[in-house]
């Protein structure tokens, strides 16, 4: 992803679903409450959550990939292996 970035049609299918889940949250009461209940605890308030989903809409993939190149770097990350090694090699 950090060679080739995300196309467009890939950020479509991604934001199309992420907002569809935030509709369905939306729509179960208690998913709404506790989102109330959060969104209380930061002082903010479901035009807050609009504003976010409007902007998220109006994002193309160049800015999602110059972000994305900006943000993540393969030198900055960790991979930690854990387990029981002595065991898998039997």
């Amino acid at each position: 992803m950090l060679r080739d970035g995300f196309t467009q049609e890939e950020l479509d299918a991604a934001r199309a679903g992420w907002l569809q889940g935030r509709t369905v949250t939306r729509s179960q009461d208690q998913q709404l409450a506790g989102r109330m209940a959060n969104d209380l605890f930061l002082e903010r308030t479901l035009k807050w959550d609009a504003d976010l989903e409007r902007r998220v809409a109006a994002l193309t993939a160049a800015q999602v990939n110059a972000a994305l190149r900006k943000y993540v770097s393969l030198d900055k990350v960790s991979i930690f292996k854990a387990g029981d090694f002595a065991r898998s090699a039997q």
